[in-house]
């Protein structure tokens, strides 16, 4: 069903493309493929979304096609949902907002340059029960489940599949994840007021 899904979408998003072809537009329109979460597949037990923020449920595609104006390829650095708003403002050659938290991932799609320090990025899953929010890095991630109070972490470096939770300890590093999140937490809070 799932790999249906995915077939039926693909064959919907080339239907839209070959018929802004037909009508001579397609070289001056952005499309955008994007998600609002990924699934689980048994990566960690179960099968769904709205369970936990593992890689596999917040990790969603973005694909960006502007002839002409964005070059192809891939790009694996960390990017963030509030970046998009801000993406398709430049790449249409619009102003930017000065209220947006995100920032305009152009000069990448553009091919101007390869890679940038990403912006720690934050998840959240407030549903069915669960009050959970991660910040993300490069490297690591940190979970906090407010309900519980209790937090704990993943080495993306050497845990890519998030199969080996470390609570948070005394140590530098624990340290340094925990100060991020509150970081965080603090600058959303005041974006919102």
């Amino acid at each position: 069903l799932y790999d249906g899904e995915i077939a039926w979408t693909d064959f919907v998003v080339g239907k839209i493309k070959a018929d802004l072809e037909a009508q001579g537009l397609l070289s001056n329109t952005i499309i955008v493929i994007t998600s609002d979460h990924g699934t689980e597949l048994f990566d960690h037990g179960r099968k769904g979304h709205r369970t936990q923020l593992y890689e596999e449920q917040i990790h969603i595609p973005l694909v960006i096609h502007y002839p002409g104006n964005v070059v192809r390829g891939r790009h694996a650095g960390l990017t963030r949902m509030i970046d998009l708003g801000p993406t398709l403002r430049d790449l249409a050659d619009l102003p930017a907002v000065a209220t947006s938290m995100g920032e305009s991932l152009g000069p990448i799609a553009r091919g101007e340059i390869e890679t940038r320090r990403a912006p720690p990025a934050v998840s959240e899953l407030m549903s069915v029960g669960r009050n959970l929010r991660s910040v993300r890095t490069e490297s690591d991630k940190l979970i906090h489940n407010s309900t519980a109070d209790r937090f704990w972490w993943f080495d993306l470096v050497l845990d890519e599949e998030e199969m080996k939770a470390k609570e948070l300890g005394k140590d530098a590093r624990s340290a340094e994840l925990l100060d991020l999140y509150r970081r965080t937490q603090e600058e959303l809070s005041a974006a919102v007021k």
